[in-house]
């Protein structure tokens, strides 16, 4: 499995959400609004059913890898990107659309999802190596740059130390280059 980073342009963020919107891919744009603002890994994502965020003002799932319940408030651009694809259904929001999946309901697979951002990615000029993981990583990229308050992410993304928080992040070096070339000893 390859290393994929956080987006820390938040212009081109957009730009990957607007691109899917233009193909007329509300579902996946949806799926990547949700994972950018909750920080959710992408096989907790695939399971959400549309009655899980209609009209809620929190989404709780049990995440897959570490078996506890983690809440996430459903903020505004949640909210609106989730009115592009809410006609009443119910159920899983993401049902595979082939025609051999039908029958059985499955969900998306991570490799369809993986390799969808990819395009939009390279559509948006991102260059870096993206994959499912980008969207819990910005998440948490964001959250930091926002708030500069690292207990926060660490809590949010439910990692048991600040060190795994800075590096999975990708702040780190940035920081460190920050801070030396910010200086002005004389």
């Amino acid at each position: 499995m390859c290393k994929v980073n956080p987006i820390k342009d938040l212009n081109k963020v957009r730009a990957v959400r607007d691109n899917m919107i233009a193909d007329n891919k509300h579902r996946l744009a949806f799926l990547y609004v949700l994972g950018n603002n909750t920080g959710y890994r992408v096989s907790d994502l695939l399971k959400v059913k549309y009655e899980e965020i209609r009209g809620k003002e929190e989404l709780t799932l049990k995440e897959q890898k570490t078996k506890k319940n983690r809440t996430v408030s459903i903020n505004p651009t949640v909210k609106e990107a989730f009115k592009m694809i809410d006609q009443g259904q119910t159920g899983c929001i993401f049902i595979s659309e082939s025609n051999r999946n039908k029958a059985t309901q499955a969900t998306w697979s991570r490799q369809y999802v993986s390799q969808e951002l990819k395009h939009y990615a390279a559509l948006a000029g991102i260059e870096q190596n993206v994959g499912t993981h980008t969207m819990r990583k910005t998440f948490g990229y964001w959250v930091y740059k926002t708030t500069n308050n690292l207990a926060k992410v660490q809590k949010l993304l439910n990692h048991s130390n600040i060190a795994n928080t800075l590096r999975y992040i990708g702040i780190e070096q940035e920081e460190l280059n920050d801070t030396v070339m910010n200086l002005n000893i004389g």
